[in-house]
């Protein structure tokens, strides 16, 4: 698709960018321009960064078509090596949403969209998806405001021999990791503040200098992460959080 006087720029991620088209909203990977003059090293550290992009938004459109039509999540309207055709959402990401309303949004309509967001993983785990980027930003909001999850770039698909419980990529997705990620999701829902954190064994150190986004080497234990006590479903945020909160049942 070409770009038109009428297009306009409504997400910029670190793998894509999304335009809108009138009704249509198009993603594509974000290309690394080579400034004039540039060093070799730049130049093809740019172009690995440029093809990395390609092969996420590539590899985003192989889990759309994947998982085919999963209530709650969004349908495509075409998929290709080069971009992903979707429906515009006019009402923007829960994230926008909240920031905008939040003052006028109860809890009672904060649990509703946590328990869509649950059944929307669920569906997704069904389908031997890992999410890996569970996130406000990354649920859109139709006319009814019920939720709409996008964005697979960093999702992963458990091959059928795999025990999805006790699977880990070599990423470190896991089910336990979706499960902390909705975790925080629900933390920034209820409470407004952001709290994100990975766990990556490879690191030499922790990273947990930015209070909203953390990387652990190891999971991290209670005292590490935000206090919920006084928060609206604290218990089951900290359980989503601590390494044995949940355990998968069979």
């Amino acid at each position: 698709m070409t770009k038109s006087d009428d297009s306009e720029l409504i997400g910029l991620g670190r793998v894509g960018r999304v335009m809108r088209f009138g009704d249509i909203a198009v993603k594509t990977a974000n290309i690394w321009a080579v400034p004039k003059g540039a060093t070799e090293t730049t130049i093809i550290s740019l172009e690995q960064m440029t093809e990395l992009n390609k092969e996420s938004l590539k590899h985003e459109g192989h889990v759309y078509c994947h998982l085919g039509q999963v209530p709650g999540v969004i349908e495509p309207y075409q998929v290709s090596d080069t971009e992903i055709r979707m429906p515009y959402l006019r009402q923007g990401s829960l994230s926008r949403y909240l920031r905008v309303h939040r003052d006028s949004v109860d809890n009672m309509r904060r649990l509703q969209w946590l328990q869509e967001a649950a059944h929307i993983i669920r569906r997704v785990h069904e389908r031997r998806v890992l999410v890996a980027d569970i996130a406000t930003r990354n649920f859109l909001l139709d006319e009814n405001l019920s939720l709409q999850m996008c964005d697979f770039t960093e999702s992963v698909i458990v091959a059928d021999d795999e025990d999805l419980a006790d699977f880990v990529s070599e990423d470190f997705v896991s089910v336990k990791s979706d499960v902390a990620r909705f975790g925080s999701m629900m933390y920034e829902v209820i409470s407004g503040n952001r709290c994100e954190f990975y766990v990556i064994p490879d690191i030499e150190t922790d990273l947990d200098d930015d209070p909203e986004s953390k990387t652990f080497k190891a999971w991290p234990a209670a005292d590490r992460l935000p206090d919920t006590n006084d928060v609206f479903l604290g218990e089951i945020i900290w359980r989503c959080w601590v390494r044995d909160g949940f355990k998968i049942r069979d």
